[in-house]
């Protein structure tokens, strides 16, 4: 359900970054001609017309390839293709979009697009670079609440646990309101620098320490560790310490051949 939630934001978020123009001051502008290229595309982008979008903007960039402003049309054909779920297209165009944009602004959400697209590949610490990268200039009013919550993860997953924490309070103080918060929240809170394996949670501790003893004899190390969740005690099972969410990934199939439901956290 997470994981859904986290790619039903980061489409949210892609979309909402299309929304302006941007053009860098000092730079030659675009023939009148092509900006209204540019200006139509948007508009058919806007309007689901993926297919129009495109075509307009191939021409632009096949017209004025050497132009700065060509980086926006870049970032709105990488749109394009991310709304079509042509990922590998889309991290191409980003890609040339942030080496040909001057605007700090254009490039912040350039960052974050890639990052996204990173982020869902599985690639942590690539993502984590261009997270990095975008936080140092996207719109303060934008809601941003999405990348740190990202950048958290991807730091965390590289076994970088104190900066992850810093990423969470931000969500936890800039925007409470925000659907992530709960979530935030929960990995804010982890207080172990290491990822681990639950077995399973239980409001009996006994249960818990039960299935802790089963799980010594097949030779898995596991604990048992008490959390209040939602207002009441859960025990759950953990097995393993793991730097990074890489170690843990390959230590999960062993440890699923004993427990079907075991899965990483936090």
């Amino acid at each position: 359900m997470q994981t859904r939630r986290c790619t039903e934001s980061a489409r949210a978020l892609l979309g909402m970054c299309s929304l302006a123009i941007i053009f860098c001051a000092g730079c030659v502008e675009l023939p009148v001609a092509a900006k209204n290229t540019l200006h139509e595309a948007r508009t058919s982008y806007e309007r689901g017309d993926y297919s129009a979008a495109n075509r307009k903007l191939d021409q632009l960039i096949r017209d004025y390839p050497t132009y700065t402003q060509t980086a926006e049309a870049y970032y709105l054909r990488a749109l394009c293709h991310t709304a079509r779920s042509n990922m590998g297209r889309a991290g191409e165009d980003v890609k040339q979009c942030i080496a040909k944009s001057s605007d700090p602004t254009l490039t912040a959400k350039a960052h974050a697009m890639a990052g996204a697209i990173l982020f869902d590949q599985g690639n942590a610490d690539a993502a984590a670079g261009h997270y990095r990268k975008a936080l140092r200039n996207l719109p303060k009013e934008s809601q941003n609440d999405l990348v740190y919550y990202r950048y958290g993860i991807c730091l965390q997953r590289l076994g970088r646990w104190k900066e992850a924490k810093v990423q969470f309070a931000t969500i936890l103080k800039q925007y409470r309101g925000s659907s992530l918060a709960e979530h935030a929240q929960r990995l804010h809170d982890w207080s172990h620098p290491y990822f681990a394996i639950q077995c399973g949670a239980f409001r009996d501790r006994d249960r818990a320490a039960k299935l802790a003893r089963e799980l010594g004899r097949s030779r898995i190390n596991a604990t048992v560790e008490g959390r209040i969740t939602a207002g009441e005690t859960l025990h759950s099972v953990l097995a393993g310490r793991y730097t990074t969410y890489e170690e843990a990934r390959r230590a999960l199939p062993t440890i699923r051949r004993r427990v079907d439901g075991a899965m990483i956290v936090p």
